[in-house]
């Protein structure tokens, strides 16, 4: 029999190295305990079951309990100050122990006030004496709950607690391998909210967030569990419908997200009534992989916008092709901004009464690049989408105003502005620059915009009315 000496000793060892709560059990039955004060404790043995309280009195005075069952089948730790973590050891733990003479692991136990806590728990067979052993355990349940919040931090997004990118990647090649088994399709719902940033300068961040984690819970509560709803980032949702029979059962289910997301919701005392765009692809015929299948459903969704948003567009074969075309169009206007690539033709004004040219109308251009010209109304919708007409305007202005300056005094330019040039602003500013650099006299230039702009539009109206002043000085 080893004495008590050497339990302690043991005891001791295993406190000392898991800087946590040593514990020596000896085959007579007796417990031997050392705490974070590193004094020992014995129990021995005793009829029923005894139970024993300790209070440390290192650190923050953490109490830790034991209870021990005289014939060494069950054995309870427990300590912290706002919890009772229970480890228990049973018979099976101690075949284990002589079989394999060493065990690690982690136990759950309960915790007052409700919840779980967690152990991490190692034991080492005395082989010097058979059947007793040594052991040392550690509450790790910070620790634990520490990895989960990590790990739901990877998995989800921050503002709406919805699945993010990653476990949306994860979910569709989950539902994608269980095709072949399970059959049918499966949907994705590629939803953008349309004019987002409006909403968002109007009634700041405060309001966006509370638009986008309205529309979040909305979303969620229409989906079944095997279901996903995921955030991308900004105004970018996407859901995941499985079990998914034809092509009308996820355009109800689109039809049916749609209108949740434009039923009016009330911020203090504004209103807001938002739509979407909405683009669908059906795996496996649009994609065999998540990265494919969210490419169909992107391609869809612009599609959808380009239709005039607020509506539903399903993928399509020839989608690719338009997409490409875009892509290249896209390039083909950020090229020409960055180089001054645009070319500008002078249309003649005539005045048909006294039969004399007048002036000339300043239209812009795109080289497509094999000698074409691109017309305005395909590229400037687009250099819109971009948020780039704002310097394409710029420039048309200048290069005009510096044409006209060459032309005989008697001459006018006119330049057509686009809506989104008064958006911003600094119209006004934009076009006394212009005059300025080229040195023409504010009254041969002409602006002409379209004239459902200024109704109901008092501050269009203002910045119109700044710009024309430049002619009204001449």
């Amino acid at each position: 029999m080893i004495d008590t000496q050497t339990w302690r000793i043991a005891a001791e060892d295993k406190a000392y190295a898991g800087n946590s709560y040593g514990v020596a059990f000896a085959p007579d039955g007796r417990l031997y305990t050392v705490a974070y004060d590193h004094k020992l404790r014995q129990y021995g043995p005793g009829p029923g079951f005894k139970k024993d309280r300790e209070v440390s009195t290192k650190g923050d005075d953490r109490p830790f309990s034991i209870a021990v069952d005289p014939l060494g089948k069950l054995i309870a730790v427990g300590f912290r100050s706002n919890r009772v973590a229970v480890l228990i050891i049973g018979v099976g733990l101690g075949i284990a122990l002589l079989h394999f003479g060493r065990w690690t692991g982690v136990f759950g136990g309960a915790v007052v006030g409700g919840g779980i806590a967690a152990m991490h728990y190692t034991g080492m067979m005395a082989l010097e004496v058979p059947g007793g052993w040594v052991s040392t355990s550690e509450d790790i349940t910070e620790s634990r709950e520490a990895q989960a919040q990590i790990s739901h931090m990877a998995h989800h997004d921050a503002l709406t607690g919805l699945a993010n990118r990653t476990r949306l990647i994860k979910k569709l090649e989950n539902a994608l391998a269980a095709l072949p088994l399970r059959g049918g399709s499966v949907a994705v719902h590629f939803i953008d909210l349309d004019r987002f940033k409006t909403i968002n300068d109007t009634l700041g961040h405060d309001g966006g967030d509370f638009l986008l984690k309205t529309i979040a819970e909305r979303l969620d509560a229409l989906t079944r569990t095997d279901d996903m709803v995921a955030r991308l980032g900004g105004d970018e949702f996407v859901v995941v419908q499985t079990g998914v029979t034809d092509e009308d059962q996820a355009r109800d289910f689109a039809t049916r997200l749609a209108s949740a997301v434009t039923e009016p919701m009330k911020f203090g005392e504004q209103a807001i009534i938002a739509t979407e765009s909405i683009g669908v692809a059906l795996a496996p015929a649009d994609g065999t992989n998540p990265e494919r299948l969210l490419k169909s459903a992107d391609l869809a969704l612009y599609k959808a916008k380009a239709d005039g948003r607020n509506c539903i567009r399903f993928f399509r074969a020839e989608m690719d092709s338009e997409m490409q075309a875009r892509f290249t169009l896209e390039r083909l206007i950020r090229d020409a901004v960055l180089h001054d690539r645009f070319e500008l033709d002078y249309q003649p004004i005539f005045e048909i009464a006294k039969r004399r040219l007048i002036g000339f109308e300043a239209l812009i251009r795109l080289s497509a690049g094999d000698g074409t010209l691109i017309p305005p109304l395909v590229f400037i919708p687009v250099a819109e989408d971009l948020r780039l007409i704002g310097k394409i305007g710029a420039w048309v202005l200048r290069e005009a105003c510096r044409a006209a300056a060459a032309w005989p005094e008697h001459l006018t330019v006119a330049v057509n502005l686009s809506p989104a040039q008064f958006l911003a602003g600094n119209v006004s500013d934009i076009v006394a620059a212009a005059l300025q650099e080229a040195g023409l006299a504010p009254h041969r230039l002409e602006l002409e915009i379209t004239e459902t702009l200024l109704l109901g539009n008092s501050e269009l109206s203002w910045s119109f009315r700044r710009s024309r002043q430049w002619a009204w000085q001449s």
